[in-house]
């Protein structure tokens, strides 16, 4: 007959501890992955506002094209942005969005989770920002 082992016992016991603690702090690092993501578009809605009141300072009136101000989240960032209604993404869930001058509702989105829907995002002139669908739900 073995003798009882405690080593073995409290080696198995911290493994188990261990990868289960592994796996339920890859889950919360997933979660705050997420969450950084969606925090990206609210900043980059900002940056845009920003830009835009500066712009209106000078100009007296908004811009109703992103590049014109300078803003490109070309490459730079996971969302993407549009002012223009013929982009079909920003036709379908923001039929208000565009610009006219005295006023602007930009659009920002982002795939995050591959499933073909959209994380979206519009921001208005007056910096109202609302989330219009959480591709992560």
């Amino acid at each position: 007959m073995k003798e009882f082992n405690f080593m073995r016992i409290g080696v198995i016991a911290f493994v188990i501890a261990t990868v289960g603690g592994g796996v339920l702090f890859g889950f919360k690092l997933y979660d705050y992955r997420i969450g950084s993501s969606q925090m990206q578009a609210r900043v980059v809605l900002g940056a845009i506002h920003k830009t835009q009141v500066e712009h209106f300072k000078f100009k007296g009136e908004y811009a109703c094209d992103l590049a014109a101000i300078g803003f490109s989240t070309e490459d730079r960032t996971l969302y993407k942005t549009s002012l223009n209604k013929g982009n079909p993404v920003v036709a379908q869930h923001c039929p208000d969005c565009g610009c006219d001058g005295k006023s602007y509702k930009v659009f920002a989105f982002a795939n995050l989770d591959e499933d073909g829907d959209f994380d979206i995002w519009v921001m208005d002139q007056d910096r109202k920002i609302a989330h219009v669908f959480n591709d992560l739900n």
